[in-house]
């Protein structure tokens, strides 16, 4: 949302700015995402409501996917950053 209001309301800010704060946002994603999968499993947070069985694991083995994948995107992103 930031970004959105700061691109009609701050006219005079750099591009490169929204380039760099996208950038921190995805080294936080994996974050994010392994969070999910705790509260997924979590008996305490969702109670009754905890998925279980072949749902829950298909659910688990997509985020670990997804993280993994992302995660192996911003190594070699922030490798050829470095070397660059």
């Amino acid at each position: 949302a930031p970004a959105v209001i700061g691109a009609f309301l701050w006219t005079s800010i750099p591009i490169w700015l929204a380039v760099r704060t996208n950038i921190l946002c995805g080294v936080l994603l994996p974050l994010a995402y392994v969070g999910f999968m705790v509260l997924q499993r979590s008996q305490a947070y969702l109670g009754q409501d905890r998925p279980a069985g072949p749902r829950a694991i298909a659910w688990l083995i997509g985020m670990g996917i997804a993280t993994l994948t992302l995660v192996i995107f911003l190594a070699f992103y922030i490798q050829r950053q470095f070397t660059s």
